[in-house]
């Protein structure tokens, strides 16, 4: 009987950070630990299924096409045949975890069935369980600094007015209903919610904490390669590209082809927050703190984490409606910037991400006729170095004008 690990999230919990640290010691930890990396796949909205690594240091379920079938169909919103996918999927696992010690299934969409306690998916990670030790790893943050980082990352793009976007997405960030409805759907299954904080973290990061309780290695085995990925754009970017033209950054709120270019163009600027982000903090750490820290105590109580407040009491200037305000968040999110200083900047942008991040998108995704009809593409014919390469080689001419133009606006 070996152990199932399955890494389900949450999203904007250090996902990435986890995926892209088993990549690169996929094979260190097969040898030596036989741990087994089945898949890592990103994000459910992307439609994308990556079997990672490639080649030797990955024994695929069955086919690449059948992990991809059936990983994607779960979470990308297909309906048909759950029961067969879900029990085809917990086959394969089944098969691989009597052959290794631990195998490993690291996919941030599977957040989405747990937290809607989805039957089906439940109910088959419950059976699994009486073959073999299933092990969910759900890295929870605190709600206010989740709420802010999905907005950095995804919700500027979304057309929707930050209030708005951030009450939707708060729906999934209520723990310990998760918690509770998860023991009750599947009691066989050891479903362990961690505090994605770094004072409560072992060693301090995710990776550490994740090697360590998790895959249950030495303290040397996570080795100290825990480069911390895909983090968000600073807030006063992030609000400011909320008013950008819509297909100037991305195809969609979760191609990120583009960001990832904006995010290297201002990664060394120096760029000071005033007063209305500090105010808009304020608001929306009171909100959380009045909707969620009642169920964070009891998860805290019931988990060991000795979190103390997991959202911490909000300043008193926040003022004690404001969980009724979250609404002010508009205002104080809105782009300061004039219709000429903005003109400048999409002018900037869209010179620059001409000239690399469009090309990367459309070779990432030329699949076949038939993977693309499935909405399932499969990223590994462009090799991370080819990738990093584009990444780096947008227009030069035009760097200098797009950072001075986001420097001058982040100031108002």
């Amino acid at each position: 009987m070996g152990t199932i690990v399955i890494h389900a999230g949450m999203p904007k919990a250090g996902s990435s950070s986890v995926q892209n640290w088993l990549g690169r010691n996929a094979t260190e930890l097969l040898e030596r630990h036989d741990a087994l990396l089945v898949a890592a796949v990103p994000d459910a909205s992307e439609k994308t299924v990556e079997v990672v690594p490639r080649g030797h240091r990955v024994l695929p379920l069955g086919s690449q096409d059948v992990v991809s079938d059936q990983l994607a169909s779960l979470y990308i919103g297909r309906r048909h045949d759950r029961d067969g996918l879900m029990s085809g999927l917990a086959e394969g696992l089944s098969r691989e975890a009597g052959r290794h010690r631990t195998v490993i299934l690291t996919a941030e969409g599977l957040a989405h069935p747990v937290w809607r306690l989805e039957e089906i998916f439940l109910r088959c990670l419950d059976e699994l369980a009486s073959s073999h030790r299933v092990r969910v790893a759900y890295y929870v943050r605190p709600q206010h600094t989740t709420l802010e980082a999905a907005w950095r990352q995804w919700g500027f793009r979304s057309g929707k007015p930050p209030s708005e976007y951030l009450r939707h997405r708060g729906r999934t960030l209520h723990y310990w209903e998760t918690y509770e409805g998860v023991i009750a759907r599947a009691p066989r299954i050891s479903f362990e919610p961690r505090p994605f904080r770094g004072d409560l973290l072992v060693g301090g990061s995710i990776v550490g904490d994740f090697a360590r309780h998790f895959l249950e290695l030495e303290d040397d085995a996570a080795g100290a390669d825990q480069t911390w990925s895909n983090r968000g754009l600073p807030l006063e970017v992030a609000n400011l590209l909320q008013a950008a033209p819509e297909g100037l950054l991305s195809d969609g709120v979760h191609d990120n082809a583009g960001l990832a270019i904006v995010k290297d163009l201002i990664r060394d600027l120096d760029l000071p927050e005033d007063g209305d982000v500090e105010t808009s903090r304020a608001v929306l750490r009171a909100f959380c703190h009045a909707t969620y820290e009642a169920g964070n105590q009891q998860l805290s109580a019931a988990l060991g984490w000795g979190a103390g407040e997991f959202v911490p009491s909000p300043p008193a200037e926040a003022g004690a409606g404001a969980a009724a305000t979250l609404e002010r968040i508009d205002e104080l999110w809105r782009p300061k910037a004039s219709p000429a200083e903005r003109e400048l900047l999409w002018r900037a942008l869209s010179s620059t991400l001409t000239q690399g991040p469009k090309r990367v998108r459309r070779r990432r995704f030329s699949a076949s006729p038939r993977i693309r009809d499935r909405r399932v593409f499969l990223d590994l014919e462009l090799g991370v170095g080819r990738r990093e390469e584009a990444r780096r080689s947008p227009s030069r001419r035009w760097i200098g004008p797009l950072k001075s133009a986001v420097t001058r606006l982040g100031r108002g």
